[in-house]
């Protein structure tokens, strides 16, 4: 009855996703899969602590690293907001060029929560995490309640993941904050599950 009809679902669910990733590698020749497989040789890099190591995640480990000396300068209050970019020049301008031949301007730290943290502290970064931790909480504790929230904690706690190498996008943030804001909501989907 209704165990085997979930079963069929999650099932169906698995095999269109396979069946997509299957086009996306069908579709970009080499592109996708070396970029797919690059994930699991940097990490192992990182690991054995090879040499160049730093480097990997499109030189995300790299950036991170300064995000984390930048922050260690200025933990209560950060350098600003999208001011990154400015604090990455006058600190390290000429290690960069050193490492890289060239000057590598980022504006962003690659990863939300350390974007935070540089832009407006540690304390900032502290109140955001608990509001998203009381977020998912109230949002674990409506899954039984509706079907709806279902999809929406699975969409916010996917967004969180991707944030550890992702910064806020225009395009995504404001969807993000809706799907919040229908967590935290008090009964946002209780009277169409009572009709």
């Amino acid at each position: 009855g209704f165990q085997k009809r979930e079963i069929r679902r999650v099932l169906t669910v698995i095999i269109a996703s396979f069946a997509v990733l299957g086009f996306f590698m069908l579709t970009s020749g080499d592109t996708f899969l070396t970029r797919f497989l690059s994930i699991f040789l940097d990490f192992s890099k990182i690991v054995r602590q090879e040499e160049g190591a730093e480097m990997g995640g499109s030189y995300r480990v790299y950036l991170w690293g300064k995000s984390i000396e930048l922050i260690r300068m200025k933990p209560l209050i950060g350098h600003g907001l999208d001011t990154m970019y400015l604090a990455m020049n006058e600190n390290f301008r000429p290690q960069i060029i050193y490492d890289f031949g060239r000057y590598m301007n980022w504006d962003k730290a690659h990863n939300e929560y350390l974007n935070i943290a540089v832009s407006s502290g540690i304390p900032s970064l502290i109140f955001y995490l608990a509001f998203l931790r009381r977020t998912l909480k109230k949002g674990y504790g409506k899954l039984k309640s509706h079907p709806a929230y279902v999809p929406l904690m699975a969409s916010v706690t996917g967004y969180l993941v991707q944030a550890l190498f992702n910064i806020q996008v225009v395009m995504v943030y404001y969807v993000f904050l809706a799907f919040i804001g229908l967590l935290s909501a008090k009964e946002a989907f209780k009277e169409e599950y009572q009709a």
